[in-house]
């Protein structure tokens, strides 16, 4: 046997491996335990606790903590989770990708981070299509961090990103201002917006990924400088949102409106008084990246996203349509 192809199937075996093996993470951390998943996975707990060994070793760092209630991910087993997911993602989207390529001249494919308003991406692509009637999109939510990696992997054409990026092509698309949203029961549910003082002893969520750390951290700054003594918890925006910021007994959310009304159906979102110094605001910027080497479509919608996005930051108002 030729020794190139000796050398693609030991290739293509160790990829099979890698993918049963973040598999198994996550399986593993979903449970909670390495017997729980084997159940949940049908196969040995032995043969989890291989899995979980070799990645390890491949990491060069522990992924699990055992615990007397079981197993949870350390830092580094909680960010390969996370990248794993993303990676699995775009393999279960491979049937999806290879029917539309089919029928379908082009395809996008555009990430986007959590939280995002709908109705701006909506008529971006009402806009787009109405020029480019063949052209197809595949959406991804995936935080900055992720959809970079994705980005750089060719997973991706176009990335949304909330940090300006420092490589690739790149445009400054959207702008949202930075407010509270009101737990259902809070005391501010009256006013209109809301000031440092009025967040004094309160408990405010933010998001724990950096999408809004700079904006924490600017608020932060400011209320130590006046005096005011805020709580602040970190936690992970997902479809259970309203229930982690029960848990976590939080009086108010630190987002923007759109994602307000995503992820915490029945409370209130309020703009909060102006707090900038020079050179600094209370709004999420909202950057489009892509690589040369994408589509020369790619630049056109970029353009679109860019001109539907400019008359949005109005207090959190939504100049096209509800969300909802």
């Amino acid at each position: 046997m030729p020794k190139n192809h000796v050398c693609h199937t030991e290739y293509a075996y160790d990829v099979s491996m890698e993918m049963r093996h973040l598999e198994t993470l996550i399986s593993v951390a979903a449970a909670g335990s390495i017997s729980a998943a084997a159940i949940d996975l049908r196969t040995s707990q032995p043969a989890l606790s291989r899995h979980i060994a070799e990645l390890e070793r491949r990491a060069g760092v522990p992924l699990l903590l055992r615990t007397a209630r079981g197993v949870e991910l350390t830092p580094p087993g909680r960010a390969l989770r996370d990248h794993a997911l993303g990676i699995l993602g775009q393999i279960d989207k491979i049937p999806e990708l290879v029917r539309k390529a089919n029928t379908q001249p082009q395809l996008l494919r555009v990430g986007m981070p959590p939280g995002m308003p709908h109705s701006w991406f909506r008529s971006s692509v009402k806009i787009f299509r109405g020029e480019q009637p063949s052209i197809n999109f595949a959406l991804t939510e995936a935080n900055s961090n992720e959809q970079w990696a994705l980005l750089q992997a060719d997973f991706i054409d176009l990335a949304l990103l909330h940090n300006e990026p420092r490589e690739h092509e790149s445009r400054l698309v959207l702008r949202q201002e930075i407010g509270v949203a009101l737990a259902p029961d809070s005391e501010l549910q009256a006013e209109t917006t809301i000031s440092l003082s009025q967040l004094d002893g309160k408990v405010v969520m933010a998001h724990e990924s950096g999408e809004v750390r700079r904006q924490e951290a600017r608020l932060r700054i400011a209320s130590e400088s006046a005096g005011i003594h805020v709580h602040w918890v970190f936690r992970k925006f997902a479809q259970h949102s309203v229930l982690i910021a029960g848990l976590a007994d939080a009086d108010a959310v630190l987002t923007t409106a759109p994602s307000a009304r995503i992820n915490f159906p029945g409370w209130t979102w309020r703009p909060m008084e102006n707090t900038k110094t020079p050179g600094q605001d209370l709004t999420v910027q909202t950057w489009a990246s892509w690589k040369p080497s994408t589509p020369p479509v790619t630049a056109g919608f970029v353009k679109i996203l860019a001109e539907t996005g400019s008359p949005w930051l109005v207090h959190g108002a939504d100049p096209h349509v509800d969300d909802q």
